[in-house]
Order: C-alpha cells, then sequence, then structure tokens
C-alpha cells in the first residue's frame, strides 16, 4: 500500500499542470480473484490522497465487467469505468446495450462508463464469415461497428475508451497466430500498418473526406459472391468491379455495403469512390480457401457459444446458474455446497488459492478445464432452484 500511495503521489505531482487530463485512476481490475473489504478500505485512502494533491479533478477506477453493480468498489471514486468484453471473452457483441442498460439502472446516480472494449485482429488473418475468436481483421471491424453504436447510443456514460489504439507487447501471450503481442490494437504493433476498424472510427468521428474500402489485405476469395463493404464519412459510394458499375449504395453509421457481388476467377480490379475520393484494390477469386489465412487449431465461433448446453437451458431468471461468476456462486452458501458436491478440487482451489479469476463465469472456468465425467447439466439445473437476489 506504501508502494501505492508513493506512486500516485508521483503520477499526480508530475502530471498535474496537464490540461488535458480531468481524472486520476486509482485501480483496475482488483476485484479479478475476489472483492474484498480490505480493497474497499484501500481505495478509500487512494481517493483521499487524490482529494488532497489535487481537489479539482475527479477519481476514478476501472473494475472488471462480472463486478455486481451493488459492489462497495463503485461507491468510492467520483465515477467508475468498467471494462466490458462482450463478444470475445463472454456473451455476444449484441449484449452490450442491455448490460449497459442493466448497470445503469441499479445505479442511476453513478457516473458510469467504459474503461476498455475491444478484439485481436491478426493482420494476415482473414474471413468471410467472421466470427469470434478467429482473429480476422473482419471480426474486428464487425465486431467495433456492432459495439459502438450500441455505446454511443447510451448518453448516460461519461465516456467510453477503445482498447486499444495500438498492438502491444505482452510478455505471456501466445495467441491469434502471434506470441508476445496484444492485438487489439486499431493499428499495427510497427505504427505502420492502420486495420480496417480504424477507418470505421475515422468515418465516425472525423471530418477529413475519405473512403475506405475494406478487406484488401483479403486478397484471395474462394467464394462466388462477396459483400464489399466501406467505410467513409461521406454520403453514398460508388462501385466499380472489373469495369462494370455497380450503382451506390447508402452510408449509415459510416458504413457502405454492396451485397452478394460476383466475382469472377482469376483477379477482380475493384474502385469504390465516394465524391472526389477513391480507393481500390484486386481481388483474386481462387478454387479453394487460403490455409493462410484461418489459424491451423482454429476453434473460431466456440468461445462465447454454450459448449454443453443450449442457451435457454442454461439461465433461469432470478435464479443461480453456471452463468453466474465463481465470486457469486462461493459467496452463497447454499450454491457453493452444490458446488462443493460436484467440482471439491476446483472450490479448494479457488478458496485457498489465487491463481483462477473469480470475476469469471463458472461456465468460463469450466471450459478450460473440466473434467469430462462432470455432470454440467446437474450442475446447472441444481444451480437454477436456488434464488439470486442480487443479479
Amino acid at each position: 500500500m506504501e508502494n501505492t500511495q508513493q506512486q500516485l503521489t508521483e503520477l499526480i505531482l508530475q502530471n498535474i499542470h496537464h490540461p488535458s487530463i480531468f481524472c486520476w485512476g486509482i485501480q483496475n481490475e482488483i476485484a479479478m480473484f475476489r472483492d474484498a473489504p480490505y480493497m474497499h478500505e484501500n481505495c478509500r485512502r487512494l481517493h483521499a490522497l487524490v482529494k488532497k494533491l489535487d481537489p479539482h479533478r475527479y477519481s476514478t477506477a476501472a473494475n472488471l465487467y462480472p463486478l455486481k453493480a451493488s459492489s462497495h468498489l463503485n461507491e468510492i471514486t467520483d465515477m467508475v469505468g468498467y471494462n466490458v468484453y462482450f463478444g470475445w471473452y463472454y456473451g455476444e457483441r449484441q449484449d452490450f446495450g442491455p448490460y449497459l442498460d442493466q448497470m445503469h439502472a441499479a445505479r442511476p446516480q453513478l457516473p458510469f462508463g467504459i474503461s476498455e472494449y475491444g478484439v485481436d485482429a491478426n493482420l494476415a488473418l482473414h474471413a468471410e464469415d467472421p466470427q469470434v475468436k478467429d482473429y480476422s481483421e473482419e471480426y474486428q471491424a464487425l465486431w467495433h461497428e456492432t459495439v459502438y453504436s450500441q455505446i454511443e447510443s447510451r448518453d448516460y456514460l461519461w465516456g467510453s475508451f477503445i482498447w486499444n489504439m495500438f498492438d502491444f507487447c505482452s510478455a505471456r501471450r501466445n495467441e491469434g497466430g502471434q506470441k508476445y503481442i496484444n492485438a487489439k490494437g486499431l493499428v499495427s504493433h510497427d505504427r505502420q500498418t492502420r486495420k480496417d476498424a480504424f477507418y470505421y472510427y475515422k468515418a465516425r468521428w472525423s471530418a477529413h473526406p475519405f473512403v475506405h474500402l475494406c478487406a484488401k489485405r483479403f486478397v484471395k476469395r474462394a467464394q462466388a459472391a462477396i459483400d464489399i463493404k466501406c467505410y467513409t464519412n461521406q454520403p453514398n459510394v460508388q462501385l466499380l468491379l472489373n469495369g462494370k458499375y455497380y450503382g451506390t449504395a447508402a452510408v449509415q453509421n459510416g458504413v457502405a455495403v454492396f451485397p452478394q457481388v460476383l466475382l469472377q476467377m482469376g483477379d477482380n480490379p475493384v474502385t469504390v469512390t465516394a465524391g472526389d475520393y477513391i480507393d481500390q484494390c484486386v481481388w483474386q477469386r481462387v478454387t479453394q480457401s487460403e490455409p493462410s489465412y484461418r489459424l491451423p487449431d482454429e476453434n473460431a465461433g466456440t468461445a462465447v457459444r454454450n459448449w454443453f448446453l443450449a442457451e435457454d437451458d442454461v439461465r433461469r431468471e432470478g435464479f443461480f446458474s453456471i452463468q453466474n461468476t465463481a465470486q457469486e456462486l462461493l459467496d452463497n452458501a447454499e450454491t457453493k455446497k452444490i458446488l462443493e458436491n460436484y467440482v471439491p478440487t476446483l472450490v479448494r482451489i479457488m478458496t485457498e488459492k489465487s491463481v483462477i479469476p473469480l470475476g469469471l463465469s463458472l461456465k468460463s472456468i469450466l471450459s478450460r478445464d473440466a473434467d469430462e465425467s462432470l455432470d454440467i447439466k446437474g450442475l446447472n439445473a441444481e444451480l437454477n432452484q436456488i434464488p439470486d437476489t442480487d443479479p
């Protein structure tokens, strides 16, 4: 705690005169393993230190998404942010809006924002039908289109922050076909290549006119008909493919799509124009999908799909299930007893060691390393009998 206070003091005193700073952050995801009272007390001390050193700026904190709205960690700082990754680590990308509304309804007076949101994309990977965890440039672009529209329509949010502007080093990572890289950036690690998702935000936020043809790096195409997508801040886009004019597509929320356009075998020169602005590339129609565009051990689409139960079989409104976090299930005496009956070794590890983030859902924890003999349906059915009074 002394070290934390010293770091916060130096952070504030070194940066206090920067006019762009409007808040000081005191913690990030400290309740990943458990939400404990000592954390609340430490955060109160850090909040008090912020107010002592700089009484004119706000204090804030970043919480992991499973942390309940009722947590005392949401009562200490002037405002809070949540790190939210529906459609990547859990759930579906369409879940953002309902989740945000639920949080706001539970704490309507809480200044609430999104401190992290994003997904990984490897510039070498591509998909005609992008799915979660395929690490394709196309899924990242589709994800941001879907998620940001839900964020910007909710004016009770004080802000939102894309994670991240650039791919960055992460020593323990080995995923998405890249070692030591967190690939959630809108721009490559060397700052040289802007991913398609970068241009989606340029279309939404920049007044500088442009048009960007998506999926230019997705050169080899096995499908006869493809959707051609563009990002632009202009009102409409025109398409020319193989010398043939395909008309005009209207732009909505920065996106224009020409659906199911036929490609010919071999080279297909494509040009899109928006007023005086132009972008173009050449796609190649091939007979077989390009294997280098997919990971050799790819299990795309499974990360958010239930690997043992249909969604309707998991949830029972107002009751516990394997969708609850491990922390929630351990905090309730009845559900903890059920876990001790079905997964006693896991309960012992979760309660005696800090090696499994208890903010994860039990479903997520079991999906990583579940005993094949475990009766997951029976476990979930018993949890479904216990009322959840703090959803």
